[in-house]
């Protein structure tokens, strides 16, 4: 059975998902998708072009372009990038407010990186006993209110 079927010959009916037509009435409703699960974009990035509304279309692929460049940017920053006063730390998120805005990282890890150039303990370049510890952050989109 095809997606359109006549029933009657006043009336449509579209046999399609319902909880993603939900999410296209909230879109209509008010112009902002909630989801960032990337399964579910991209399911209702086909439903838009089904609806053919070329706006969420457009809005969920910039959602996608975004979720796929977070998954992929990770950042290696100094301990002291995250300062003591204006972080708030849990085991998993870091927040790190910054001109007035908020951001979130994911803290992935610490490394162990070899100081490149001059030491300052042993007073020779190349040193390989010196370390410092680096955080390996992903940031997110995520906002804290």
């Amino acid at each position: 059975m095809s997606s359109k079927t006549l029933i009657d010959t006043d009336v449509i009916f579209i046999d399609r998902s319902g909880d993603l037509f939900r999410d296209i009435l909230y879109y209509l409703r008010t112009g902002s998708v909630t989801t960032s699960n990337k399964k579910k974009l991209t399911s209702l990035q086909r439903e838009a072009e089904f609806y053919q509304l070329q706006e969420l279309a457009n809005l969920l692929e910039r959602h996608m372009d975004r979720a796929n460049r977070e998954h992929k940017e990770f950042l290696v920053r100094d301990m002291d990038f995250l300062d003591v006063s204006n972080i708030g730390v849990t085991k998993y998120i870091a927040h790190r407010q910054h001109t007035g805005k908020v951001y979130v990282y994911q803290i992935i890890g610490v490394i162990d990186v070899l100081i490149s150039g001059y030491c300052q303990n042993h007073r020779k370049h190349g040193c390989t006993e010196c370390h410092a510890q680096k955080l390996i952050l992903r940031s997110s989109s995520k906002t804290l209110v």
